[in-house]
């Protein structure tokens, strides 16, 4: 899922300190560009948390001393200009479905099964025919 806000809360160090907890609500994402670090409480995200990612840097979080709950939203730079392979994975550890990328990222290929330009419905994934993030085999 495509995360955008119309007006963005830009967080360089978001602290959560606080034993009661905080919980991010309301309409807007919290995009945190530096580090979050939770040393009490829990954050409760809603959602709402975003890492972003920048030529310059990417967010993190710091080992959790209180609880973190709710979904997070992770960003990865990867800059313009050249087509290569990129290996990306993940800190979790258990499975992921690939069904979870479906939306959100672009194929080459016309997204269809074997490339049947429409007449075999294919993995649900965006199509693209040049400046794909990754490519689908079928």
């Amino acid at each position: 899922m495509l995360l955008i806000s119309t007006n963005p809360i830009l967080i360089g160090n978001l602290i959560v300190n606080n034993a009661a907890g905080v919980t991010l609500s309301g309409t807007e994402f919290f995009n945190v560009l530096s580090t979050a670090t939770i040393t009490s409480g829990e954050l409760a995200t809603g959602g709402r948390l975003v890492l972003k990612s920048t030529a310059t840097g990417t967010a993190r979080i710091a080992a959790v001393a209180g609880t973190l709950t709710g979904n997070v939203t992770t960003e990865t730079f990867i800059p313009a200009g050249r087509r290569a392979y990129r290996f990306l994975g993940n800190p979790f550890t258990t499975a992921q479905a690939m069904s979870g990328l479906i939306d959100d990222i672009y194929v080459t290929g016309d997204g269809t099964v074997a490339g049947t330009g429409g007449a075999t419905p294919g993995a649900g994934l965006d199509a693209t025919s040049t400046q794909c993030s990754i490519k689908l085999l079928v």
